[in-house]
Protein backbone atom coordinates (compact mmCIF):
# COMPACT_ATOMS: atom_id res chain seq x y z
CA UNK A 1 0.00 0.00 0.00
CA UNK A 2 1.35 3.42 -0.99
CA UNK A 3 0.44 6.50 1.03
CA UNK A 4 0.19 9.68 -1.01
CA UNK A 5 1.25 12.71 0.99
CA UNK A 6 0.11 15.72 -1.01
CA UNK A 7 -1.96 17.01 -3.88
CA UNK A 8 1.26 17.68 -5.75
CA UNK A 9 2.21 13.99 -5.55
CA UNK A 10 -1.25 12.86 -6.68
CA UNK A 11 -1.13 15.13 -9.72
CA UNK A 12 2.41 14.10 -10.66
CA UNK A 13 1.39 10.43 -10.70
CA UNK A 14 -1.44 11.11 -13.20
CA UNK A 15 -0.43 14.13 -15.30
CA UNK A 16 -2.76 13.17 -18.16
CA UNK A 17 -5.74 13.43 -15.82
CA UNK A 18 -4.91 17.02 -14.92
CA UNK A 19 -3.33 18.31 -18.13
CA UNK A 20 -5.46 16.42 -20.64
CA UNK A 21 -2.49 15.26 -22.72
CA UNK A 22 -0.89 18.72 -22.84
CA UNK A 23 2.71 19.28 -21.82
CA UNK A 24 3.31 21.50 -18.76
CA UNK A 25 4.70 24.40 -20.77
CA UNK A 26 4.83 27.92 -19.35
CA UNK A 27 1.83 28.85 -21.54
CA UNK A 28 -0.29 25.90 -20.34
CA UNK A 29 0.54 26.47 -16.66
CA UNK A 30 0.07 30.23 -16.90
CA UNK A 31 -3.33 29.73 -18.54
CA UNK A 32 -4.39 27.56 -15.58
CA UNK A 33 -3.42 30.35 -13.18
CA UNK A 34 -5.12 33.03 -15.26
CA UNK A 35 -8.34 31.01 -15.30
CA UNK A 36 -8.14 30.51 -11.54
CA UNK A 37 -7.49 34.21 -10.94
CA UNK A 38 -10.32 35.36 -13.20
CA UNK A 39 -12.89 32.94 -11.80
CA UNK A 40 -11.80 34.09 -8.32
CA UNK A 41 -12.63 37.66 -9.40
CA UNK A 42 -9.07 38.99 -9.45
CA UNK A 43 -8.49 42.38 -11.05
CA UNK A 44 -5.80 43.34 -13.58
CA UNK A 45 -4.61 39.78 -14.28
CA UNK A 46 -1.54 39.56 -16.50
CA UNK A 47 1.10 37.10 -17.64
CA UNK A 48 4.76 38.08 -17.70
CA UNK A 49 7.62 36.19 -19.31
CA UNK A 50 10.67 36.91 -17.18
CA UNK A 51 14.41 36.25 -17.21
CA UNK A 52 15.88 32.76 -16.70
CA UNK A 53 12.75 30.95 -17.89
CA UNK A 54 10.53 32.29 -15.10
CA UNK A 55 6.88 33.03 -15.87
CA UNK A 56 4.55 35.07 -13.68
CA UNK A 57 0.80 35.47 -13.37
CA UNK A 58 0.12 38.68 -11.50
CA UNK A 59 -2.90 40.53 -10.19
CA UNK A 60 -3.64 43.56 -8.08
CA UNK A 61 -4.21 41.41 -5.00
CA UNK A 62 -4.31 37.85 -3.65
CA UNK A 63 -6.96 35.80 -5.46
CA UNK A 64 -6.46 32.64 -3.37
CA UNK A 65 -6.71 33.35 0.38
CA UNK A 66 -9.91 35.46 0.29
CA UNK A 67 -11.76 32.54 -1.36
CA UNK A 68 -10.89 29.94 1.29
CA UNK A 69 -13.59 28.54 3.54
CA UNK A 70 -13.89 25.82 6.14
CA UNK A 71 -10.71 24.17 7.35
CA UNK A 72 -8.70 25.81 4.52
CA UNK A 73 -9.49 29.35 5.69
CA UNK A 74 -6.63 29.80 8.17
CA UNK A 75 -3.92 27.89 6.33
CA UNK A 76 -0.88 29.76 5.03
CA UNK A 77 -0.94 30.52 1.32
CA UNK A 78 2.27 28.59 0.67
CA UNK A 79 0.44 25.49 1.91
CA UNK A 80 -2.80 26.21 0.03
CA UNK A 81 -1.15 26.14 -3.40
CA UNK A 82 0.07 22.57 -2.77
CA UNK A 83 -3.31 21.15 -1.69
CA UNK A 84 -6.13 19.69 -3.76
CA UNK A 85 -8.87 22.08 -2.66
CA UNK A 86 -12.43 21.54 -3.92
CA UNK A 87 -13.55 24.45 -6.05
CA UNK A 88 -17.26 25.06 -6.50
CA UNK A 89 -16.66 27.93 -8.95
CA UNK A 90 -14.64 25.65 -11.24
CA UNK A 91 -17.48 23.22 -11.99
CA UNK A 92 -18.38 19.68 -10.86
CA UNK A 93 -15.51 17.74 -9.25
CA UNK A 94 -13.16 20.70 -9.78
CA UNK A 95 -10.11 21.53 -7.71
CA UNK A 96 -8.32 24.87 -7.52
CA UNK A 97 -5.73 25.02 -10.27
CA UNK A 98 -2.75 26.46 -8.41
CA UNK A 99 -1.81 22.96 -7.21
CA UNK A 100 -1.43 21.81 -10.83
CA UNK A 101 1.11 24.57 -11.43
CA UNK A 102 2.93 23.64 -8.20
CA UNK A 103 3.03 19.99 -9.28
CA UNK A 104 4.74 20.79 -12.57
CA UNK A 105 7.14 23.49 -11.37
CA UNK A 106 10.74 23.01 -10.33
CA UNK A 107 10.57 26.41 -8.65
CA UNK A 108 7.47 28.34 -7.61
CA UNK A 109 7.26 31.46 -5.47
CA UNK A 110 4.50 33.77 -4.34
CA UNK A 111 4.82 37.53 -4.13
CA UNK A 112 2.30 39.13 -1.80
CA UNK A 113 2.88 42.82 -1.24
CA UNK A 114 6.61 43.14 -0.60
CA UNK A 115 6.94 39.62 0.79
CA UNK A 116 8.28 36.69 -1.26
CA UNK A 117 7.64 33.05 -0.28
CA UNK A 118 9.39 30.03 -1.79
CA UNK A 119 6.73 27.33 -2.20
CA UNK A 120 8.53 24.81 -4.44
CA UNK A 121 12.31 24.96 -4.82
CA UNK A 122 13.91 28.39 -4.64
CA UNK A 123 13.00 32.06 -4.98
CA UNK A 124 13.77 33.73 -8.29
CA UNK A 125 16.95 35.77 -8.52
CA UNK A 126 16.85 39.38 -7.39
CA UNK A 127 16.67 40.72 -10.96
CA UNK A 128 13.56 38.62 -11.61
CA UNK A 129 11.96 39.77 -8.36
CA UNK A 130 12.73 43.37 -9.30
CA UNK A 131 10.67 42.95 -12.48
CA UNK A 132 7.65 42.18 -10.26
CA UNK A 133 7.97 45.20 -7.94
CA UNK A 134 4.94 46.94 -9.43
CA UNK A 135 2.39 44.18 -8.72
CA UNK A 136 0.53 43.40 -5.51
CA UNK A 137 0.34 39.64 -5.92
CA UNK A 138 1.94 37.07 -8.23
CA UNK A 139 2.72 33.41 -8.63
CA UNK A 140 6.10 33.10 -10.32
CA UNK A 141 7.28 29.71 -11.58
CA UNK A 142 9.73 27.70 -13.66
CA UNK A 143 8.16 24.53 -15.12
CA UNK A 144 9.75 21.11 -14.74
CA UNK A 145 11.32 20.03 -18.00
CA UNK A 146 8.96 17.73 -19.94
CA UNK A 147 11.46 14.84 -19.94
CA UNK A 148 11.47 14.64 -16.15
CA UNK A 149 7.70 14.09 -15.77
Amino acid sequence: MQIIKSGVEVIRTRPEMYLGGRQPTPAVLASELVFSALVSRAKRVEIRVLESQWTAVAAGSDWISPNMTGHFKDRPIEELVKLMIPWDDGGPNAIRLEVIVAAFSSNLAIKSGRRWLAVVGELPAEEVRAEMSDVGFAIVFQPIQAQSI
